[in-house]
């Protein structure tokens, strides 16, 4: 039996629940290479500087932060691997949509989503 790859994997999860935010998807695959619960592991607390317009000044407070955050976000921006081909994503970007501004998955040129 042939080893899916990362993409088939990320499509097959998609289609299972008919839309998925990006945060869920990078999730999936941080979870599903590294072992599950990792991801909700990467979360820091990180010394943020933030603008305070009441007092016109700058100052440090601390912020969560997950470190997981961008992984794999580069099969969305640069190379689009996730985005290209007969089989990938498509980000719904109709407001009326109730899956607006998530991804669902496009299988041979027909899209495929869940009501």
């Amino acid at each position: 039996m042939k080893k899916l790859t990362m993409k088939q994997q990320v499509l097959q999860f998609v289609e299972s629940n008919g839309s998925a935010r990006y945060v869920d998807i990078i999730k999936f695959i941080v979870d599903t290479k590294f072992g599950t619960g990792t991801y909700d592991s990467g979360v820091k607390i990180q010394p943020t500087w933030v603008w305070n317009k009441k007092l016109s000044q700058g100052e440090t407070k601390p912020r969560r932060k997950n470190e997981w955050r961008g992984y794999y976000s580069g099969a969305f921006s640069a190379t689009k691997y996730f985005l290209k081909g007969s089989d990938r994503l498509m980000k719904v970007t109709n407001p009326s949509s109730h899956a607006y501004n998530k991804y669902i998955t496009v299988r041979n040129n027909t899209i495929t989503i869940k009501a």
